[in-house]
Order: structure tokens, then sequence, then C-alpha cells
């Protein structure tokens, strides 16, 4: 889903990186037009056919020309930015946290 997708964005191996997701209106309102998507499917679901990109800003207009030129669906949900992966107002959490549940968890597992 979204979250678990904008969160792996922010393991950035050149650092870490925030997301603020600030139009998951979009992203529901389209969903609706597909099945009634609850919000927390938007988040976590596995649905198909949805991709996240992130794009520096000084090539967004190119990305948006590819996409209109292969008739590709594209909206702008967010942004890179700060420290924390926000998405609306039900997720903020720091980005280093994340990343180490994500990278120790298996380990952390594996000892038990």
């Amino acid at each position: 889903g979204l979250a678990v997708a904008a969160a792996e964005c922010c393991f950035n191996p050149e650092g870490l990186r925030g997301v603020i997701v600030d139009h998951t209106d979009i992203i529901r309102a389209r969903a609706a037009r597909e099945t009634e998507l609850r919000e927390d499917a938007v988040c976590f679901g596995e649905t198909q056919s949805r991709v996240l990109i992130s794009v520096k800003p000084d090539h967004k207009e190119a990305l948006i020309r590819l996409a209109q030129k292969h008739s590709v669906p594209f909206f702008q949900i967010g942004k890179v930015s700060g420290a924390n992966l926000e998405i609306g107002d039900k997720i903020k959490a720091p980005v280093e946290e994340l990343a180490a549940i994500y990278r120790n968890s298996i380990p952390k597992r594996m000892k038990r």
C-alpha cells in the first residue's frame, strides 16, 4: 500500500528522506471509481496498478509530458521533505525509526 511504498522510498541509499503525502483525497477518489476502498486499504492494501515515483523538482515537467504522451494517469500526491513519513493526518513517524525497524525486524526475529 501507499504507506509501505512511501516508507521504502524514504530509505534512500544516499540518505534517509522524509515524505509528506498531503493529497490522499486524490488517491481515494480515483480508487473509489474502481471499487470501494477504505482509508486503511489505501495505506496498507496490495491492490494492483498503482506506482509511486519521485523525481527531482526540475524533472517534474518532463515526467508529466512523458506520462501524458503514453496516456498514463499522473497525480502529484506529495513531496520529499523533512525527516518524517507523513500521510494525511493519520500517519506521522520519524524515518530514522522506520528504517531501523525495516532493517532489523527479520534479523531480530531470526535470533529468537
